[in-house]
């Protein structure tokens, strides 16, 4: 919302499209220039904003991108009879245009903006993904057994990981770092027993599965 002067705080405040807007929605339906010659009389206006407002004629206009009204533009000059003449109407018309054009190229910019963060972001995650993928290949190429596999993954992930059997014995755990909590064992607090851990581990088929919250 823009608006000259001390005014612009109380235009900020205004919502167009009430019921009783019988302006908005006619420009909103014929996307063109409608002019009300008498806005405190004129049932297209919301009479009691005109008065308080001290509006005599207003002219609006619809902000178009190729027919898609973007926003609205009024003209109204407080306290005066003031009459739109074509030659006004034209300029305005011309101001719609040319506001329209500005806010779509702003648009524009800021969705250019918006595509280069997220590329920029997809590029750090591709590059921590090959760096993990690295990590991994070298802890099993190693042939150092489960823990170390499990250490890296709790430093990638930055989370605790624990391995364990289809009998429901723990094999591994392992924290992202040496003061974090210790992994509990699922086992001992008889979270094994849950109905979707259980199934999983009576599974005997290798297949990944996503288990819903355990309290424990």
């Amino acid at each position: 919302v823009v608006a000259h002067g001390a005014r612009e705080q109380r235009v900020r405040a205004l919502v167009s499209g009430l019921a009783a807007d019988g302006l908005t929605r006619e420009i909103l339906t014929t996307r063109a220039a409608v002019c009300v010659e008498n806005a405190l009389a004129d049932p297209r206006t919301v009479r009691s904003a005109m008065r308080a407002w001290d509006v005599r004629a207003v002219l609006g206009l619809p902000l178009l991108d190729r027919g898609r009204v973007l926003g609205l533009f009024f003209l109204d000059a407080p306290g005066v009879q003031h009459e739109f003449d074509p030659a006004a109407r034209e300029r305005a018309e011309a101001f719609a245009e040319l506001a329209a054009v500005a806010f779509v190229q702003a648009q524009m910019g800021a969705d250019a903006r918006a595509e280069g963060s997220r590329a920029r972001s997809q590029a750090s995650t591709l590059t921590r993904i090959l760096a993990a993928e690295d990590r991994l290949w070298g802890a099993l190429l190693d042939g150092s057994g489960e823990r170390p596999l499990e250490q890296v993954l709790a430093e990638l992930t930055e989370r605790s990981w624990a391995i364990y059997t289809p009998g429901g014995e723990r094999v591994a755990a392992a924290t992202p770092s040496e003061d974090a909590a210790p992994v509990p064992d699922l086992a001992g607090l008889g979270a094994l027993a849950h109905p979707g851990v259980a199934a999983l581990l009576e599974d005997g088929e290798a297949h990944a599965e996503t288990v819903g919250p355990v309290r424990e």
